[in-house]
């Protein structure tokens, strides 16, 4: 890191490198460790929220926990892969990481199965297409971000926080997809 109000604890550790030299590294565990008890606490207050309404609602349990759980987890973590030195990167590519991949994935079904949920409530519109491009133009934003980053070490700053961005987005727009389902239960509840 040779941004000097970064190399400080906790965002940033030294590390002696072979020669002897310090070197300041990006404490990827420590920060990671916020993020996720950080999404802990969003998926526990999730969780409560849920329970609540589907105990007034009489319902079953849908899986939309696990789902938004899924979600966060992915998004916190695709972000955090890019910032380890000890990443497998994939030889065909050599920037984006194989769990950068499976996050992408784990990413990509929470906005699949709310979006088939949406559908079937609301009827297909623009709203759907406009949330799937915008998720599919985070995932490429992600993605040229990671490329930058690699290629580009000095660029860092910038890089990681348009990645953030993307990947927030890329968590917000299948849980807009989620309150939309929501919403039309509201409703129909009202109505009736």
């Amino acid at each position: 890191m040779k941004t000097p109000w970064l190399r400080r604890l906790p965002l940033a550790s030294p590390v002696l490198s072979s020669s002897g030299a310090e070197d300041w590294r990006f404490a990827t565990f420590f920060v990671e460790f916020l993020l996720l008890a950080a999404v802990f606490v969003i998926v526990l207050r999730f969780f409560f929220r849920r329970r609540r309404q589907a105990m007034k609602a009489g319902q079953k349990r849908d899986g939309n926990v696990a789902l938004f759980a899924l979600l966060l987890f992915s998004a916190v973590e695709l972000l955090c892969d890019s910032t380890r030195y000890d990443s497998s990167f994939l030889p065909f590519n050599g920037f984006v990481s194989l769990t950068q991949i499976v996050c992408g994935v784990c990413l990509l079904v929470p906005l699949v199965v709310w979006s088939v949920r949406s559908i079937r409530a609301n009827g297909r519109g623009v709203f759907h297409w406009a949330l799937w491009v915008g998720w599919f133009l985070a995932l490429a934003g992600a993605g040229v971000c990671e490329y930058l980053v690699q290629r580009h070490g000095d660029w860092y700053l910038s890089c990681y926080l348009a990645m953030a961005l993307c990947c927030y987005l890329m968590a917000r727009l299948p849980y807009a997809m989620y309150r939309s389902v929501c919403a039309k239960k509201k409703r129909a509840k009202k109505s009736a």
